[in-house]
């Protein structure tokens, strides 16, 4: 807490405009790459509401909570009653649109590492080692990650038009047609490669020897492994997967496959994978009437439970229980009760999850190592 500045913003009147001083303070301060906690001490929680939590009074630790602890005298969990919200969350909580349209990857974690591996076990006035993390260490990777990727964002206002339809009492229906103002929020997700990096950073030619060998080929098993636990190494499906976590939006996905615009692009995110590793089936945009029928066709199939699930298999999920598959995933591993898996589409966005094996909503596997 040493370095922590505390800004309170009271008033006793209501409607002056405490919640959107005290919401844009704070989101301005994230956009400088500031750690910023936001105390909701409204009863109302109207700071809480229009950070994008519509039911507060449902959620699980309020600051009732934790005042009642303190006067307890009961210890506190760290973080305990701490929502977490990332940059796109908070540019979707405080910006009201029609539509929303994400696009763009951010730099993937080996570049990341490397540039911040180099800069900091090279920095002429205070060499590092990075086998530990300290407070230090986080702040210097923090600004490397900022420094590397960009969250851009902006609206575009369409006109458009809705029809409606009603009868007129006579058994006639009568369409009317309303022009209406829709609001297009187009966020971008953007991010600069270690070249460029090492360009910003001013490294030198031993530095830029050194960051080209920590991303050799040869060495991108290495970062499976200390990143994802993935031991296999040649496994060019998880690669690939590992290699798009980050992206959002799904238009290289999507518009590969064929489409003009944006689907639920989760298979298409899979059979992306499939194809950049060198497999040209199979190719599928829809999960139940494409991508099960396939498996299942080829014998490659293996229901909830199947034990001999394998890196690059395709997990699918069937949310709603009514036997029918809407939504795929490529499996990364398993560790004997749990399987990680990279999913497209996952939040409009492509991320690394994990489910418990005999979690009731995987329908079943794919299986590619056949």
């Amino acid at each position: 807490m040493a370095n922590c500045k505390v800004i309170a913003v009271t008033n006793q009147k209501g409607g002056v405009g405490k919640t959107t001083t005290t919401a844009n303070l704070g989101i301005g301060l994230a956009q400088q790459n500031k750690r910023v906690l936001l105390i909701d001490a409204d009863a109302q929680g109207s700071l809480t509401l229009s950070l994008g939590y519509p039911k507060p009074d449902e959620l699980p630790v309020t600051l009732a909570d934790i005042m009642q602890s303190v006067i307890d005298d009961t210890p506190i969990p760290d973080g305990c009653g701490i929502l977490h919200q990332s940059q796109i969350d908070t540019t979707r909580a405080t910006i009201i649109y029609d539509e929303l349209e994400m696009s763009g990857s951010r730099a993937v974690w080996p570049e990341v590492l490397a540039v911040y591996a180099v800069k900091t076990t090279t920095d002429p006035d205070n060499p590092q080692e990075v086998a530990t993390v300290d407070d230090a260490k986080k702040t210097i990777l923090k600004d490397i990650f900022w420094q590397m990727n960009e969250i851009s964002s902006h609206i575009e206002r369409k006109p458009g038009k809705i029809i409606t339809e009603t009868d007129d009492g006579h058994g006639n229906i009568v369409e009317t047609i309303t022009t209406v103002t829709h609001t297009y929020l187009y966020i971008t997700v953007s991010h600069k490669t270690a070249e460029e990096m090492a360009d910003h950073f001013n490294f030198t030619a031993d530095q830029r020897k050194q960051l080209s060998e920590l991303l050799a080929e040869e060495n991108r098993s290495m970062w499976s492994a200390v990143l994802y636990g993935i031991y296999s190494g040649d496994d060019a499906i998880v690669t690939v997967a590992l290699s798009q976590v980050g992206n959002v939006g799904g238009q290289p996905y999507w518009s590969w496959y064929g489409f003009d615009s944006r689907v639920e692009w989760c298979a298409c995110f899979v059979s992306w994978c499939y194809n950049q590793a060198g497999k040209s089936e199979p190719r599928f945009a829809g999960c139940e009437w494409q991508g099960v029928p396939w498996f299942q066709s080829h014998g490659q199939w293996g229901a909830r439970g199947y034990e001999n699930i394998a890196p690059g298999d395709a997990i699918f999920f069937d949310w709603d229980l009514d036997g029918t598959a809407d939504h795929v995933g490529i499996v990364v591993g398993t560790d004997g009760s749990r399987v990680y898996t990279v999913e497209g589409n996952s939040g409009d966005a492509c991320k690394i999850k994990s489910y418990d094996l005999n979690y009731q909503s995987i329908k079943g596997y794919g299986l590619m190592n056949w």
